[in-house]
This record gives structure tokens, sequence and C-alpha cells, in this order.
């Protein structure tokens, strides 16, 4: 059983934590009470992973407010307000094993950085916050930087968001372009580094209707095919099998471009989008 390490929103932590009898997860979520394996918070982009990697690396401590916006989940439907029971013990335990991991595993789901007094933060539980946009230059250094943390010889997965546009009628959401193509542009760099992309559990809105309750969340069929495919593609990577580009979509279309989910008012979800 091979051992790894998933930082993300979750769409990818409750998709490991749903598959633990095939794969050893040392950090994962679940359900509505945000427990799981040394479960401590969910993260949607570089710099939030990057941040993330330092502490458990024990190269940054982080201020008690800091983790309080850091290590933080909502659920607006429940809404519930969570912040890890045990913190420490599963930072602990998270070093513990984290250097002995087969592979990591890292959804970018958002360019849009939060930030306050120098540390970064999620925006899920505190409006106390200065945002910006990362440029694509910008996440690209982003990603080398995860690479160099987590070391030239270990295997690494990309993980990016649903791209809507690959199922007919869909809109074309410009960030979530940015990420898929900057992913697929460092992954031709590193023979180490992959790409997952969502999008392949979609080839039509039937598909969509049946894995997905809305743009952001699997329903329990989808993160069940979501996992079979992480799975086969960790399988593959670790058997010397995968092929680049096999794992992606890679036809981009001429859909109408929208800059945001939130300027397209078929998906708009009360400024929930990643």
């Amino acid at each position: 059983m091979y051992t790894v390490f998933g930082s993300g929103t979750c769409r990818l932590l409750h998709t490991l934590d749903i598959g633990k009898h095939k794969l050893n997860s040392i950090h994962t979520y679940c359900g509505t009470e945000f427990k799981g394996v040394h479960f401590l918070g969910k993260q949607k982009n570089s710099r939030n992973h990057i941040q993330f990697l330092r502490h458990i690396k024990g190269q940054i401590d982080l201020p008690d407010d800091i983790k309080n916006d850091f290590f933080s989940v909502y659920h607006k439907e429940y809404d519930i307000d969570k912040r890890p029971s045990n913190p420490d013990e599963n930072l602990k335990n998270i070093k513990e094993q984290f250097d002995n991991c087969d592979i990591y595993l890292f959804e970018i789901a958002s360019i849009k950085v939060q930030s306050r007094n120098g540390f970064y933060i999620s925006d899920e539980n505190t409006t106390d916050f200065t945002q910006t946009i990362l440029t694509k230059y910008e996440l690209y250094c982003d990603l080398e930087e995860i690479i160099r943390i987590i070391g030239p010889t270990k295997k690494i997965i990309f993980l990016n968001h649903l791209r809507l546009q690959q199922f007919e009628g869909g809109p074309v959401i410009e960030n979530r372009e940015i990420v898929y193509d900057t992913i697929y542009d460092i992954i031709q760099k590193y023979d180490n580094v992959f790409q997952y992309d969502p999008t392949l559990m979609v080839k039509n809105k039937n598909d969509y209707k049946q894995y997905f309750g809305d743009p952001w969340h699997y329903k329990p069929e989808g993160m069940i095919l979501n996992f079979e495919n992480i799975y086969n593609l960790i399988c593959k990577i670790m058997n010397g099998q995968c092929v680049k580009n096999e794992n992606i979509h890679t036809k981009k279309t001429n859909n109408t471009l929208y800059d945001s989910d939130d300027e397209n008012p078929d998906f708009h979800r009360n400024n929930l989008y990643l």
C-alpha cells in the first residue's frame, strides 16, 4: 500500500479519506464534522501549500491567530465553524511520516491568495485579510518551490480544478485555465511531476449531473470515481507506466470567457467559488 500526503480542498482530502482501504493517506478530511486522518485544514492555493510545507518542515512557526485562520474550515450549508481539535498532535503525526511518503498531491483550486501580517490564511473564516491574484508566472514559480521543498526525486501530482467547458454548454473560467495551463507547462519540465485533471470524469452534461452536486462538490458517486482515477494514476506513476499527458485534457475551446465564476450567473454561488 502506497503512503501519500495530500493538501487541498474537500475534493481531494475527502476523496483520499474514502480510499483508505487502498492508500495510506497521512492527511485526509471526512464529513461535516471535519474529522479525518491527522486533519489540519483545507488549502486552496499554491502559497498556502508552501506555507503548510514549511510549517511541516519546521522552517516557520505560525502565530496562534494565523493558525486559527489557516488551519480552519467552514461549512456554510450547516453553519459549522471548525478548527482541528488536536492540531499539535496532528502536525506531529504528519511530520513523522512526511518524508517517507511515496507520492505527494497538491490541489491548485485557486489563484486568489489571502494574507495577513506576512502570513497566508484561508478566507473561509474571516474577512480580515488582503487578497491578491497570482499571475501565471508567479504560480509557475510557486509550483517550482513546492517541487524544491518536496525534493527532486519524489513523485508529485498537481491537481487542477474542474474545467466546465469540457462538457457541452459549460463556460470557460479564465482563472481555472491559468491553473491548468501552468501545471501542464511545468510537468513537461520535471520527470517526477504529474498532472491530474478531474474533468476527465465529465464527458457530457449527464456525467456532470451524475458526479457533481454543483461546480465545486462531488456527489458520492463522483467521489468514488475520482478516487479510482487518482489511485490508478498513482499506481501507473509508481510502476513507471504513466504517460505524461494521458490523464489530462489538452483541447482548448472558444466558449465565452469568464474571468471568474462570480461573473457567470449560471454558476454564481454566493462567493463560495474557488
